[in-house]
């Protein structure tokens, strides 16, 4: 019996830290698709301002206003998810998204 418990809390710890693994990687993509879509959005931002200079604090005032925006409704997104494993890939997912609609705004401005 007490072999029985030994081995199930082992497997169950082994199962544990290969769940973790998979949760840190799907993260760290999720982070990395992240990254590439603020990029792209502040990319779009700046070749707005490029194209029509007289409207540069106008294109930032709206950028700023863009990324609180977005950091609000993602928040609200995923609040049934605070707390969980999925909390990080759904906000993850929701900014992506909506970083994404922001850039092409940004790219149909036009001068």
């Amino acid at each position: 019996m007490v072999f029985t418990l030994l081995f199930s809390l082992h497997a169950n710890a082994a199962f544990s830290a290969k769940e973790s693994k998979e949760l840190a990687l799907i993260n760290s993509q999720h982070e990395a698709k992240l990254i590439d879509a603020e990029k792209s959005f502040s990319n779009s931002v700046k070749e707005a301002i490029d194209n029509d200079p007289d409207k540069k604090d106008t294109i930032l005032t709206l950028k700023k206003s863009w990324d609180e925006f977005i950091k609000a409704k993602c928040d609200l997104e995923v609040f049934e998810s605070k707390g969980t494993d999925a909390e990080t890939a759904e906000l993850s997912n929701c900014l992506v998204n909506e970083y994404t609609n922001a850039e092409k705004y940004f790219e149909h401005i036009l001068p």
